[in-house]
């Protein structure tokens, strides 16, 4: 059980460890879309991928080993953690319990990194529908104005393909 306790407690460092660099990534994220630096923003964007998809990695890792202390203390499924950390020695609940605790601060700042890819994404577009526009003039009917912002008048890209 001691064994488990430090597998679970070494995954979530692991895990703050992970949302950290992920708070890094979404301020020099922030500072490319502002600076316009579009490489710099896709490279952010695709490490910030990565970092979730090792984020949900050890996520699968954690809830693995907590059904495994589960079921090595004889608990239900559906024990909050908690009450578990109640049936291991106090150093051990106490080191999981500080580093949760670590996790779910930075995960609520993380929370809003979708909103900035989002962003991302609606930036980007402009850019190049303002770059398409400048070039054929005569074949864009609305959409983004001259400053990149979509129009209130118009919900979507629209491109007059006729040659």
């Amino acid at each position: 059980m001691v064994v488990l306790a430090h597998i679970m407690e070494r995954t979530l460092e692991q895990m703050v460890r992970v949302v950290d660099e992920m708070l890094d990534l979404q301020e020099s994220l922030r500072n490319a879309l502002f600076e316009r630096e579009w490489v710099e923003v896709e490279e952010k964007v695709t490490a910030l991928l990565e970092k979730s998809q090792a984020l949900q990695m050890l996520e699968e890792d954690r809830t693995r080993v907590y059904a495994e202390l589960l079921a090595e203390l004889e608990l239900p499924p559906d024990t909050p953690l908690r009450t578990a950390l109640r049936y291991i020695d106090p150093p051990e609940a106490q080191g999981i319990e500080d580093v949760a605790g670590r996790l779910r601060e930075r995960l609520f700042r993380v929370r809003g990194l979708g909103e900035v890819i989002a962003r991302y994404a609606e930036a980007s577009y402009a850019a190049v529908y303002a770059c398409l526009r400048d070039l054929f003039p005569d074949r864009f009917l609305g959409g983004y104005g001259k400053d990149g912002r979509r129009s209130q008048s118009e919900s979507s890209l629209l491109i007059d393909t006729r040659l």
